[in-house]
């Protein structure tokens, strides 16, 4: 709890990170700085950690003979808190400058840091922030504090295998005309990626019908899933896409094909209480007169990994 306790113009605090990110079971590492120009009565200089968690979004419907309604649909909590004191103070700050260097290992577990930017008209958050303040008595002084965000990355829970998908499709046109098959195989290189990583994805093709496959195209699907007060709300989005050759009638394809992830919104996977972010690449074999057939390939996204990725503009 925090509450103006007149500290304003007496004293001024600031907090400092050694970096702007930091993965769980790291060490956040960071110094808490204070300028005292009049004496201030407190007990206590402390520094205080936390995630933060919430969502939100309308919802519509029109009931039979009635006006159309809408309700916001909200839910948020704080998953995540702890204080750590870094001075105990007797009873007054004389004045004075004064540094305060901390440490503290983050607990395994946390979600990741994730931002929806309101895509779709939802909000879901998850983030975290350090803040610095002056406290009385377990008060603590909100016109002398500071807070500053960063950004956390989860460690990823990882399959044994990496993803794997296959169909033999029996191709058809307007729904009656038989032109032969296809045999289709794809299959990721690793289980997780770390943002600025090309995924592998080894595609085996055997086109054994009369009709020539005219392109393979590869899509990044991000699947965000919110959830408040015993709603559920699943957003899919294209990140990215590539086109690539197809395979003649007749003609077997094995090769191995890097697929570029990139496009506004791309974070690492995470799952918290109210938000989820996961991730497929979905391919689609298009074959002129038939329905397109898909494959689709899970995979989790981690953090980034360095000199290896720039955030999209």
């Amino acid at each position: 709890m925090a509450h103006t306790l007149g500290f304003a113009g007496k004293a001024s605090v600031h907090v400092q990170l050694e970096t702007p990110t930091c993965a769980a079971t790291d060490l956040l590492i960071g110094t808490v700085s204070v300028r005292v120009t009049q004496p201030v009565a407190c007990s206590e200089i402390v520094v205080i950690v936390a995630g933060n968690e919430r969502v939100a979004w309308t919802e519509a419907w029109t009931e039979k003979e009635a006006a159309g309604h809408t309700e916001m649909i909200f839910d948020g909590r704080e998953f995540f808190r702890q204080k750590i004191v870094l001075c105990s103070v007797e009873s007054e700050l004389a004045p004075g400058h004064y540094a305060y260097p901390f440490q503290y290992r983050m607990p395994a577990g946390l979600p990741g840091s994730y931002d929806n930017e309101n895509d779709q008209d939802v909000q879901a958050i998850i983030e975290y922030g350090v803040e610095g303040a002056l406290c009385v008595r377990g008060v603590l002084a909100q016109d002398a504090s500071d807070r500053h965000a960063f950004t956390m990355y989860a460690v990823p829970s990882l399959s044994e295998t990496p993803s794997v998908a296959e169909k033999v499709q029996l191709l058809r046109s307007f729904c009656c005309l038989r032109h032969g098959q296809c045999t289709l195989r794809v299959a990721l290189d690793k289980c997780g990626y770390g943002l600025g990583q090309v995924p592998i994805v080894q595609c085996d093709v055997k086109n054994s019908s009369t009709k020539d496959m005219r392109a393979m195209r590869f899509e990044l699907v991000r699947v965000v899933e919110v959830f408040a007060r015993g709603r559920i709300r699943s957003l899919q989005t294209v990140l990215c896409d590539e086109l690539f050759s197809g395979v003649p009638a007749g003609r077997v394809l094995s090769q191995p094909q890097p697929f570029s992830l990139h496009g506004r919104g791309l974070y690492p996977s995470t799952s918290g209480n109210f938000v989820s972010c996961s991730y497929y690449i979905e391919v689609d074999f298009d074959i002129p007169t038939c329905p397109i057939v898909e494959l689709r390939l899970p995979l989790t996204i981690g953090a980034p990994i360095p000199d290896a990725f720039s955030p999209p503009e």
